[in-house]
């Protein structure tokens, strides 16, 4: 009897410990896919604001661009339309390593804040620009005002934050 409730105890510790070694597998699948994430994140920020400076260097003396730049860089033109917020400010091509990206600057008087944009404006873009009907683009914005007066769920502080923060929250 003591030797079947030992090989009880080993096979029930054999379980116990293979589930722990599973789901810690996923937990380690998760940080790497956080890894990856948060990578590409600071990636990008970091080659916006490259390119910025590159846009401002090459507006003061386009010389001056290549000699302070440690990555290979292409010019490229980005030809736009007619609308203003198509038309690309600047763009270039950055090569670091394996990595390769495209970056290109836009004007800003071209976008919209869903976090402030007045009602006129909100059922207009998405009637011209979403191409909806005017009743479904009164039901858009509506709940487009309804999101924004409230507080974010996924806010840390949920009184303070009203509004749209996060792009998972649209």
């Amino acid at each position: 009897m003591a030797i079947a409730l030992l090989l009880w105890m080993l096979a029930a510790m054999a379980l116990t410990v293979s589930a722990v070694v599973h789901f810690s597998q996923g937990d380690v699948s998760m940080a790497q896919l956080r890894l990856q994430e948060s990578r590409a994140w600071w990636l990008g920020r970091g080659l916006v604001h490259l390119a910025v400076r590159d846009q401002i260097l090459a507006s003061l003396d386009p010389m001056d661009i290549d000699a302070n730049n440690d990555s290979d860089v292409s010019d490229s033109e980005t030809p736009g339309d007619d609308n203003p917020a198509s038309n690309v400010i600047f763009s270039r091509e950055y090569n670091f390593g394996d990595v390769s990206a495209r970056v290109a600057l836009y004007p800003a008087e071209g976008l919209v804040s869903l976090n402030t944009a007045p009602t006129e404006q909100l059922l207009q873009l998405f009637q011209a620009v979403g191409g909806l009907d005017v009743n479904s683009a009164q039901n858009a914005v509506e709940g487009v005002l309804a999101y924004r007066d409230q507080s974010s769920p996924v806010t840390f502080n949920m009184i303070y934050n009203p509004g749209f923060r996060f792009v998972e929250e649209l």
